[in-house]
């Protein structure tokens, strides 16, 4: 399950010691110092290995992450099939991650720092366990416990499910897509796919059929422009969507930016994202002011609206 990063013993040094600090003190209070003290190294020398102390502590989850996978890599080593063999790894990944002393600590003392990467990012805590997971069921094909279907579109809803998500809508990557990546997504076990804009105020799609005539090939309203979407541009195309006979107008927003955060700017700065406080004002507005019969429904509630 696990296609870990080699790292080398210098850095490991330096992630046992930073380790340590967290555990004791927590992420708030842990300092460079701190973690080149317990390392045994300059500050220096920290910083020609990691350029700040945020590229640290994520380095430090993904390194503990994989030694978690690692050891789940254990359980099922007398599956009869390949199938058997990732179901007891990612079961037992589940709950030694559970048990993880370092994350039980972020939970207790920092939620913060890890939410964003259970909840709206890709890192490389996730990366590492879609790879490995692809590699796993590429070689259940072998002893035919896997079904057909391309890996790392499986590894990803799994991964998903993993995390307490119920994976009903793939998106395209770039919003490209064929029939054949459409078939590929449906044997999946997806319900729906999403394609990129076509949906616009403007214009002349204002929303689509609800349920979709295609649920494969759903489109989702247009960016207004590049950088972070404004209030103004999301009230716009519910108003538009409503004067031209309603449908579903679906929203992607691939970043949440929280100005309380310490990379606010960088996340403001990512494709597509929106300032939480504009997605409140957005929320509220539906709620109390948009045009009447406006409804704001789940992906699985607009596909199965019985």
């Amino acid at each position: 399950m696990s296609q870990r990063h080699e790292f080398e013993p210098g850095e490991e040094a330096v992630l046992e010691a930073a380790r340590a600090c967290v555990l004791a003190v927590g992420v708030r209070r842990t300092t460079f110092s701190d973690v080149a003290r317990r390392a045994g190294v300059s500050r220096m020398t920290l910083y020609r290995r990691f350029p700040d102390l945020e590229t640290l502590l994520s380095t430090l989850m993904t390194w503990e992450f994989g030694r978690v996978v690692d050891d789940a890599r254990e359980a099922g080593a007398d599956a009869v099939s390949v199938r058997e063999h990732a179901v007891a790894m990612v079961a037992a990944a589940a709950r030694r991650l559970h048990e993880d002393p370092l994350f039980d600590r972020l939970l207790d003392v920092d939620p913060e720092l890890l939410l964003p990467y259970v909840t709206v990012r890709l890192g490389g805590m996730q990366r590492l366990a879609i790879a490995g997971l692809a590699a796993e069921l590429e070689a259940g094909r072998g002893d035919g416990s896997v079904r057909e279907g391309d890996a790392e579109t499986l590894a990803r809803g799994i991964e998903l499910i993993a995390r307490g998500f119920d994976a009903v809508s793939f998106a395209y990557p770039y919003g490209l897509f064929d029939a054949a990546t459409a078939h590929t997504v449906r044997s999946c076990g997806y319900l729906s796919a999403r394609t990129s804009g076509s949906l616009s105020p403007g214009g002349p799609l204002y929303a689509s059929p609800a349920p979709p005539a295609d649920p494969y090939a759903t489109p989702t309203l247009s960016q207004e422009r590049e950088g972070p979407q404004t209030l103004s541009y999301l009230q716009s195309a519910v108003r538009a969507a409503a004067a031209h006979g309603g449908g579903w107008l679906q929203v992607v927003f691939h970043q949440v930016c929280r100005s309380s955060d310490r990379d606010y700017a960088q996340c403001m700065r990512s494709h597509r994202p929106v300032d939480f406080a504009v997605l409140s004002d957005f929320l509220y507005w539906l709620r109390y002011s948009a045009p009447p019969a406006t409804s704001v429904k789940t992906v699985r509630a607009v596909l199965n609206p019985n």
